[in-house]
């Protein structure tokens, strides 16, 4: 049954599996599953019945006779489909028209009623695609009353319940087959759910489908096999396989496949090619941390060997060195920013010293910002900083021009109910950051784009919301920025990236994100490789009024990737081919004594 058939699916967090990704998620399942003469299978979403009788005909393929499966399901009729869909190949079918979450929290809530009733049976095998339903449209009261019910830290997303819930149901030697949005691995959101499944269940695979498009949601989707926790047996590792779309050049080895889901099957690391694209496999294990704010990631050993190269040679990381902030958000950018002020009444047109340079995606393109880099796009910045350095609104009666354009759109900007809510005024940017940090030499990086866009902004100018900034923490020296300017913009970063992060989108892009960038890894300021990348990138730079902006040509970045590699003790080769089994060596220059004691001279916080 296709979602149209469901009109609120969508708007629910509900997207049905495709067929032919149902039957590669039951097939995941099986070699796992334990050796009794029933198996009982349960989805408790089960909408039209795709995953019980993709379960059902993998089960009888691998040799399973008896099969009773159980679905619950709120819409009754997706119930009234799956279950007669079951019953043409099923004999013991049960699909109930309940909600699985509260016929779950009374047993959550109540051990005693463990064995009250045949709905509280535990089953061997539980496959399950659970709606994806965000805090944000689940609404803070019933996400609040989720995450108490379940034990949940703080508001829950809808599919955190069900992963808890199912923890209730699933036997001691079943298997859980999970198909759900890939961001609980990766993003700062996900935890919790991270702490959940590390504390509940071994991990058997993962697999990131990545942008295949297997899919018809938004969200990147990700299969997991996991059974509980076994004290006898722990695995919290498991296999990891993870594929994103990718192009090819001639003269890469490219391996043709029918299907992903054939790839997939037996998978081999490298390039594949089938009728609907093309695509990297990787093939690893699964990276876990008892420090459940770190994402997951792929580990192999000779992964391990580059990234341990690596953070020997990191003297600080990019969030030891500066403050990492996210741009201003206006929550009225037609009233906020424009690039006609120039065009309006002059009685409305507001002084010049409120209209600010503005910093967006749209003006970073080589390694320096400012001058007419930022081209016409004026903020009204309604922030003043005050002689003890705090943050205040300005002064109207100071402003009478500003004033009357802000009182001619007082409604939209009243509408904004949460500012005053905040006891703020209503004339208030909502997000306006420290109006005394934008002077202060800053990188500018967009929080989404294919590799990592950092330019240096010395110009003064505020920074837009569809961006990140970095100024230097006090007492560090300003020789950090300009190495992070030179780490960030060389082709070590996006390979670490991936390494260590993945946050892949669609199209290749990637999420520049405060959680991942402050983890960047620095070289010594002082070795010699350093000294060199920092005096390149300065520069290329050019003035400080940003005149010049750097763009690095063909030769500069081999330059650059070179110096990087040097700092770090690796090889070039790594960013050339890509390949991270090449061993590491020890880099060939010393530490200048002479730089590092010119640097603590001028500050003793700086090496």
């Amino acid at each position: 049954m296709k979602a149209s058939s469901f009109p609120d699916a969508k708007k629910n967090g509900i997207h049905f599996t495709p067929p032919l990704l149902a039957a590669f998620l039951a097939g995941q399942a099986i070699p796992f599953l334990p050796g009794r003469r029933t198996i009982r299978v349960m989805d408790p979403a089960c909408g039209d019945g795709e995953l019980l009788v993709a379960a059902v005909v993998a089960l009888r393929d691998a040799g399973f006779a008896n099969v009773s499966v159980t679905g619950f399901e709120t819409d009754p009729a997706a119930v009234d489909r799956a279950g007669g869909r079951l019953r043409e190949i099923c004999a013991n079918v049960q699909v109930e028209a309940c909600d699985f979450l509260e016929l779950t929290a009374e047993r959550a809530e109540s051990p005693l009623l463990r064995e009250a009733s045949p709905k509280n049976q535990t089953f061997d095998l539980v496959i399950a695609n659970p709606p994806y339903v965000r805090t944000q449209v689940l609404g803070a009261a019933r996400s609040q009353q989720i995450s108490r019910r379940f034990d949940l830290a703080g508001r829950a997303d809808l599919y955190q319940a069900f992963m808890k819930a199912i923890t209730f149901h699933l036997a001691p030697d079943g298997v859980m087959a999970l198909l759900t949005s890939n961001r609980f691995m990766l993003t700062r959101s996900g935890t919790a759910t991270r702490r959940l499944i590390r504390e509940q269940f071994d991990i058997l695979r993962v697999i990131d489908l990545g942008d295949t498009k297997l899919f018809e949601a938004a969200v990147l989707p990700a299969i997991m096999i996991a059974r509980p926790s076994s004290a006898e047996a722990p695995n919290k590792g498991g296999q990891f396989l993870r594929i994103y779309a990718r192009e090819c050049g001639e003269t890469d080895r490219v391996v043709s496949h029918t299907s992903l889901f054939d790839a997939l099957s037996s998978p081999v690391a490298g390039a594949i090619q089938t009728l609907t694209g093309t695509y990297e496999l990787e093939v690893g294990s699964l990276a876990t941390h008892e420090d459940d704010r770190k994402p997951w990631s792929l580990e192999s050993p000779n992964g391990r060997d580059w990234l341990d190269a690596v953070r020997r040679a990191t003297a600080k990381t990019f969030g030891e060195v500066g403050s990492i902030r996210v741009g201003i958000k206006t929550t009225a950018d037609s009233v906020f920013i424009r690039n006609d002020w120039h065009s309006l009444p002059e009685a409305v047109r507001p002084e010049a010293e409120l209209l600010r340079p503005l910093v967006t995606r749209d003006s970073i393109q080589g390694l320096s910002i400012g001058g007419g880099s930022t081209g016409t796009t004026r903020v009204l910045y309604t922030h003043r900083e005050t002689a003890t350095g705090k943050r205040e609104a300005i002064d109207l009666e100071t402003y009478p021009r500003a004033r009357a354009y802000l009182e001619s759109h007082r409604p939209r900007l009243e509408g904004r109910t949460y500012v005053l809510e905040a006891k703020r005024a209503w004339y208030e940017i909502w997000v306006p950051q420290s109006p005394g940090a934008w002077r202060l030499p800053k990188l500018v990086f967009p929080d989404i784009s294919e590799t990592p866009l950092f330019a240096v902004d010395r110009s003064g100018a505020i920074v837009n919301g569809d961006c990140y900034w970095i100024h230097c923490a006090p007492g560090i020296h300003e020789d950090w920025l300009w190495l992070m300017l030179a780490v960030s913009r060389s082709s070590l970063i996006p390979v670490y990236y991936d390494a260590v992060f993945h946050n892949k989108l669609y199209s290749g892009k990637r999420r520049f994100i405060t959680q991942y960038v402050k983890e960047f890894p620095l070289p010594a300021v002082a070795n010699e490789a350093s000294r060199a990348a920092i005096q390149m990138v300065k520069s290329l730079a050019g003035s400080e009024d940003g005149t010049s902006n750097g763009v690095l040509d063909e030769e500069g970045q081999a330059q650059l990737d070179a110096l990087v590699c040097q700092a770090f003790g690796l090889p070039e080769e790594i960013l050339r081919q890509g390949n991270l089994s090449l061993p590491v060596y020890n880099p060939t220059f010393e530490t200048s004594k002479e730089i590092e004691e010119v640097l603590a001279g001028r500050n003793n916080n700086a090496v």
